[in-house]
């Protein structure tokens, strides 16, 4: 198992986290019972103009999850935690996560991701993992979002 940088301008890259994402998101959208989730109209373009920084988890040369984020001055901001469906349950989100708050403890005061509320699985994970529900956010009548710090 290896965590390591993605260059998401890479076309390639791009598509390859795409293929991750898309049917993670798809599975996440079946169960907050939202389809519009905006991971879910990516394409590799605009992936690849995203400026948010990528981490790729990898595993038998086989990259199974990504996580992405933004650094906002002492702010690290978790946009994506996203495992291929094949590889759930395998500790991969918390494994990555892990891995940025490691990394990242000493660069910024605060980590900070979203989820949908519904999410209970990935709401859990960040509890598990320290993070502590601060909000919730009504994005329109369909969807909200817990925010956790």
């Amino acid at each position: 198992m290896m965590i390591f940088p993605l260059d998401i301008r890479n076309a390639s890259v791009a598509e390859q986290v795409l293929n991750i994402q898309v049917p993670a998101y798809e599975v996440e959208a079946k169960m907050i019972g939202y389809k519009d989730i905006p991971p879910l109209k990516d394409t590799i373009e605009t992936l690849q103009n995203s400026t948010e920084i990528f981490y790729g988890y990898i595993h038998d040369d086989v990259l199974m999850g990504v996580i992405s984020f933004q650094l906002d001055q002492s702010i690290l901001d978790i946009h994506r935690v996203v495992v291929h469906p094949r590889f759930f349950r395998r500790g991969i989100g918390k494994t990555m996560v892990a891995f940025l708050l490691n990394k990242y403890r000493y660069h910024v005061d605060h980590f900070v991701v979203r989820t949908g509320a519904a999410n209970i699985p990935a709401i859990n994970l960040y509890k598990n993992i320290g993070f502590e529900e601060i909000d919730r956010i009504q994005v329109n009548g369909h969807l909200q979002l817990v925010v956790l710090t």
